[in-house]
């Protein structure tokens, strides 16, 4: 998932400093970076946020939160695709600013207790449930 993290950020600086230049070129890129989000969304709703019970653990208030900044964060996108459609270049530090917290809070928070909380056998389950799908035309898995 760290992995894949890298990705989206690597599309989305792409798609911003494209958009500075040619609005066409950063609609493309913009359909692969929400590709990529959607898919890594997906991922971690459906398969690593999951493991929640009791509902009321730190670990799980953690994930509750994330999946309310998902939506948030394609509200936000959906925006961004509205602008792109009339051609308006969209403002989109305020998603850069949500995404860059949000990445933090997995990255240094809930993935380390998810890697302390869960067994071999949890981690083994996730892993193999995510490499069903994969994160990149062409590839097998992340």
């Amino acid at each position: 998932m760290l992995g894949h993290h890298a990705l989206i950020g690597l599309l989305l600086l792409a798609f911003r400093d494209t958009l500075i230049k040619d609005i066409e070129s950063a609609e493309k890129l913009f359909g692969e970076f929400r590709w990529e989000l959607d898919k890594h969304i997906f991922i971690e709703e459906r398969v690593v946020f999951r493991f929640c019970e009791p509902l009321e653990s730190e670990i799980c208030k953690i994930a509750n939160n994330l999946v309310k900044e998902h939506d948030v964060m394609l509200g936000m996108l959906n925006e961004v695709k509205n602008n792109l459609a009339t051609r308006n270049k969209p403002d989109i530090s305020g998603f850069q600013e949500l995404l860059t917290t949000h990445r933090r809070v997995e990255e240094e928070i809930l993935y380390p207790k998810l890697d302390q909380r869960l067994d071999k056998a949890q981690k083994e389950a996730i892993i193999a449930r995510i490499n069903e799908i994969p994160m990149k035309e062409g590839s097998d898995a992340i």
